[in-house]
This record gives C-alpha cells, sequence and structure tokens, in this order.
C-alpha cells in the first residue's frame, strides 16, 4: 500500500491563529440493507469528528455509534456529543499549555466553532 500511494498525501496549511474547530458528522443506520438484515450492527449509525487547532487536525474519530439512533436528528446528537467530550480535554491542554508557555492567544481565537450539518441537532 505504503509503495503503490507514495505520491499521495495531505498538504497542510496551518494557520497563525490558535483557534479550535470541531466538525462532526452521523451517519444514519447507515448499514442497513447492506449487511445481513439480522445482523443487529446493521441499524447501528455511525459517527465521525475531526478537531483542528490553526486548520491542522489535532484527534478524529470514526465508528459505530453504541447506541441505537431513532431517527437522524438523534444520531447527529450523539455524534455531538461524542465529539464535545474529546473537545473539552483538548481546549484545557491548550489552555495549559499556552499559560505554562506564555502564549497569547487572541480573544477572537479562543472562541471554539463546533460545525454540524444537522439544523435539529443544534
Amino acid at each position: 500500500y505504503l509503495k503503490a500511494t507514495r505520491d499521495k498525501g495531505l498538504i497542510m496549511n496551518p494557520s497563525e491563529s490558535l483557534c479550535l474547530e470541531m466538525y462532526a458528522d452521523a451517519d444514519f443506520a447507515g448499514l442497513w440493507n447492506v449487511e445481513h438484515s439480522e445482523d443487529p450492527l446493521s441499524v447501528r449509525s455511525r459517527t465521525g469528528y475531526i478537531i483542528t487547532l490553526g486548520g491542522t487536525p489535532v484527534t478524529w474519530s470514526s465508528k459505530l455509534q453504541t447506541e441505537i439512533a431513532t431517527s437522524t436528528m438523534h444520531a447527529e446528537y450523539i455524534a455531538l456529543s461524542t465529539g464535545m467530550r474529546e473537545l473539552v480535554p483538548v481546549k484545557q491542554t491548550l489552555e495549559y499549555i499556552c499559560s505554562e508557555f506564555k502564549i497569547k492567544r487572541e480573544p477572537k481565537s479562543q472562541i471554539i466553532k463546533v460545525w454540524e450539518d444537522n439544523e435539529g441537532a443544534l
């Protein structure tokens, strides 16, 4: 795999501001009618989120939800909740590092943006 994809990669273009952002999404019952219909995993939704600092990915995840969502909005809300549980410690760690190393952040960069594409979940 690595040999065949040597020319592939990600281009990171970080910004100088230390802005945290989180993007969350869910795929409601994404395996339904794709896998065996009697498999209980086929009705589980998938959570995905990515947390960036200055436009550079810091942490991300994509996994099946542990509970069965009853609607698209419910699946999206679970994805937001899961991502926020990861975002809070990242924010605290960033604040600690800035404090210890005397890094000054602009007030504008201290606002965390959370992106979600389901209006009902907001």
